[in-house]
């Protein structure tokens, strides 16, 4: 919500009064922004040719569940976009040979992550959780051992590159909901529906 609320609708009542106006500019900028995270990841893993028919499954209402819950009231379109975001940048990174680009790439995952900590657990558990799990079995699959570490670090080998920014991920992530679960649920009461 920090991130899925707090940066695109907020601004918008800045510029606009009526709040219809405001949820409809918001949920056409969510739309926008979750499209062009598939486009990223898509590009990233070399499927962009069916881009199309990828963003064309998130966008149609399958049921009147979907429709509600992800389409109308957008609550997941802020979650998988970042989950989007931060797989693409993962791919990104491992295939990235300048060191400039590597480095702005693992500053901005961490952001990203720590902006999605922020919100609480749940881009933990449905992201950086299983993406540090997934990129510590590619790792343990490809490598040998200590040696197989040192020599994947030296070359900066996929497995290792996977492994260093999906471990920066669960670490700014945990360190976001750190600050969720003790500073921000001080002084914010958003663990109910009643106030």
């Amino acid at each position: 919500r920090v991130l899925g609320y707090n940066l695109i609708f907020e601004p918008l009542f800045f510029l606009f009064s009526n709040w219809r106006i405001v949820r409809i500019l918001g949920q056409a900028l969510w739309y926008l922004v979750l499209l062009a995270s598939i486009w990223y990841f898509c590009g990233k893993i070399g499927l962009r040719k069916y881009y199309g028919l990828i963003a064309t499954a998130f966008i149609i209402p399958y049921s009147e569940q979907y429709f509600c819950y992800f389409l109308c009231n957008i609550n997941y379109i802020p979650f998988l976009s970042i989950s989007f975001i931060s797989m693409g940048m993962m791919f990104d990174f491992a295939h990235c040979d300048r060191k400039r680009k590597r480095t702005v790439l693992l500053a901005l995952s961490g952001l990203l992550a720590f902006g999605a900590g922020l919100g609480g657990s749940r881009q933990l558990y449905t992201t950086y959780a299983p993406l540090f799990l997934a990129a510590a079995a590619y790792f343990l699959l490809k490598g040998t051992g200590l040696e197989g570490f040192l020599a994947a670090k030296k070359k900066k080998s996929e497995e290792y590159s996977f492994l260093v920014i999906a471990a920066s991920g669960l670490v700014f992530n945990l360190a976001g909901y750190l600050v969720n679960n003790t500073l921000l649920a001080s002084i914010y009461d958003f663990r109910s529906y009643d106030t």
